[in-house]
């Protein structure tokens, strides 16, 4: 049986490996997990159309448009940078 702990995704990912994966220079996917604990991990939600960082009055802040690659999949690179960019106190993960 595994734990929560067990499946935590330990990949760092920061601004530059983020930048030359949304450029398509590094081919390495961000796996969902990671993208999904990473959003969690700091308050954000995918809501097409848009990501929204949820505040600690409890109120919903629009951050940025959900954003696509060419075959119609979640940008999630471009997602993460575009938050970075919004609120610079993300940590990635």
């Amino acid at each position: 049986m595994q734990t929560a702990e067990s499946t935590h995704h330990h990949i760092r990912l920061n601004r530059k490996d983020l930048k030359e994966i949304a450029s398509g220079r590094q081919h390495t996917p961000i796996d969902d997990m990671v993208f999904l604990e990473t959003l969690a991990s700091n308050h954000c939600l995918v809501m097409p159309p848009y990501v929204y960082h949820l505040g600690a009055n409890g109120e919903m802040e629009q951050v940025t448009p959900v954003r696509y690659d060419d075959q119609y999949n979640l940008n999630k690179a471009a997602i993460l940078l575009a938050i970075i960019d919004r609120l610079p106190r993300l940590k990635c993960s």
